[in-house]
């Protein structure tokens, strides 16, 4: 549910001649000092009951949608597999492969990247066949690959997907 706040907009008040009084002698030679602030320029905010409750209730709201946050579990499941060089549809750009992944849902929306040897030559080979797929979308048990061209080495991939709990 989405938290409403009323946010109030502090104004200082400023006013000519602050902490000045006006002093009257009294029939018994006492003084009474009156306040006499002066010419106001800006009506300041009034800090009160109101706009500190206001304060009040904005924490309050805030705190409760975090703890509601921490009641939001995600699973996080982590595939791997391999976008091969053959087994593509096409006989020009764009190509398409389908890998299958069980498990995998067409409502995923994972994050995929490649899965690097540790040898700078292939690393670099993966790194360049990875550059030309422009598109990958998820099916049920499987994604559905679509590049520029057909990759000229094997693409190790990790397809992290996050689903609430």
């Amino acid at each position: 549910m989405p938290v409403t706040y009323n946010r109030t907009v502090w104004r200082n008040h400023i006013v000519r001649r602050s902490r000045t009084y006006t002093e009257t002698m009294n029939s018994d030679n006492s003084r009474t000092d009156t306040p006499a602030p002066g010419e106001i320029f800006q009506q300041g905010t009034p800090l009160d009951e109101e706009h500190l409750n206001n304060i009040e209730t904005g924490i309050e709201s805030c705190a409760e949608a975090i703890n509601d946050l921490e009641d939001v579990k995600l699973e996080e499941t982590i595939y791997t597999s391999s976008i091969p060089t053959s087994g593509w549809t096409g006989s020009a750009a764009p190509y398409s492969r389908e890998i299958s992944i069980n498990g995998i849902l067409a409502s995923d929306a994972p994050i995929i990247d490649i899965v690097q040897t540790g040898n700078y030559s292939t690393d670099t080979q993966i790194c360049d066949s990875w550059a030309l797929i422009s598109r990958i979308v998820t099916r049920a048990n499987g994604l559905t690959v679509t590049a520029d061209a057909v990759p000229s080495v094997a693409i190790p991939i990790q397809v992290r997907c996050l689903r609430h709990g």
